[in-house]
């Protein structure tokens, strides 16, 4: 049978538990309403369009817990079923959390998370007609644990569970967690963005033959992060984490990472250097062709300014290369407009042209 949390004894004796709860405002309890007690606890039976009004009332009632003497019905086919060890998740410092937002439905024998079914619009399992893999269970509800969808989720409960207890607390710990959890990604991400940066600079390679850490050949961004872990501790701490298997699976380490992060910073320089053109407003075009490994002519774009800074200023930005198929003036304008246009710069204002090979 499903129990409410308010069903539960308040005795010190059951209040005082090793395990903390992810439930905002656990530790206070609230009188049910007619309207509440119309609803059904569980998940299968909720309304397939559920209002704002519905929302309110659900989150204030929380979500349904298994009695810990509750037996689960096994399957036919494989014989696996449910486990009451699917409730509570092992933090990295080894502390036990209950999974609050995760409700057993009776009905369709499969679990759900309360939060996501409220608040996501992604259509999984664990919102749709319940998650029922018991094979994969443990390893689906960690991912899901992590995952940003359930992130934002749960974000959106204790939001709403805040306006509804206006006078209660959220559970400190558990929004302490998430926010060091955030800020922790944040400190990582610049350091990586850092590394990549620095490499960038100085046009050095970032891959080599491997994506392992601590390999001979896994390349000059790995050997970078590996460097910055041995007096960083943050870095430390997060290779500790990839090497465990902790971090969920996301490592941002790989390659995928690196050229979003190439793309993000090349995006910001160019933005700026189109800034400090159209504050220029006038400038002049510097162009060549040279044919790159594969025989294929490369147009470097050159613009020159005169910066209007405390005292003039003459720059000269590379905007990049383009790629020409033929090599005949017109076609070269043609592909020149074009990235002049794609950058908003008008070509209006260029006042010299200046041309190689």
């Amino acid at each position: 049978m499903l129990s409410r949390p308010e069903d539960k004894d308040p005795s010190p004796s059951t209040s005082s538990q090793q395990e903390t709860s992810e439930t905002p405002g656990a530790e206070f309890t609230q009188t049910p309403v007619a309207e509440e007690v119309n609803l059904p606890t569980d998940p299968a039976d909720w309304p397939s369009v559920l209002t704002e009004k519905i929302h309110t009332l659900l989150v204030r009632r929380g979500p349904s817990q298994v009695k810990p003497d509750f037996v689960f019905p096994r399957n036919e086919s494989d014989g696996r079923s449910c486990h009451h060890h699917y409730f509570r998740k092992t933090l990295v410092s080894g502390e036990k959390m209950v999974r609050s937002w995760l409700v057993y439905s009776e009905k369709n024998i499969s679990l759900f998370c309360f939060c996501c079914k409220l608040f996501s619009k992604k259509n999984i399992s664990l919102t749709n007609s319940g998650l029922t893999d018991w094979k994969h269970c443990s390893s689906l509800l960690t991912s899901h644990d992590n995952s940003p969808e359930h992130l934002n989720s749960m974000k959106a409960w204790k939001e709403l569970a805040v306006r509804i207890k206006k006078e209660a607390t959220i559970d400190k710990h558990e929004m302490a967690l998430f926010e060091a959890e955030r800020l922790r990604w944040r400190a990582v991400l610049k350091r990586l963005t850092a590394i990549v940066q620095s490499l960038a600079v100085r046009n050095l390679s970032l891959r080599g033959h491997t994506e392992t850490l601590f390999s001979p050949s896994n390349g000059n961004f790995l050997k970078e992060v590996e460097l910055m872990a041995k007096f960083d501790p943050i870095m430390k701490e997060h290779l500790n984490r990839v090497e465990k298997g902790t971090c969920s699976h996301n490592s941002y380490l790989g390659h995928h990472i690196q050229n979003e992060l190439i793309g993000l910073l090349s995006s910001k320089t160019i933005s700026t250097i189109v800034n400090d053109i159209k504050q220029a407003k006038y400038f002049s075009i510097i162009l060549d062709c040279t044919p790159d490994i594969s025989h294929t002519e490369q147009l470097s774009v050159v613009i020159r300014i005169v910066s209007l800074m405390e005292k003039p200023q003459i720059k000269e930005h590379f905007m990049g290369f383009l790629e020409a198929e033929q090599s005949k003036g017109e076609h070269l304008a043609l592909i020149l407009l074009k990235k002049l246009n794609e950058l908003k710069i008008p070509f209006e204002d260029c006042r010299g042209q200046s041309y190689d090979n």
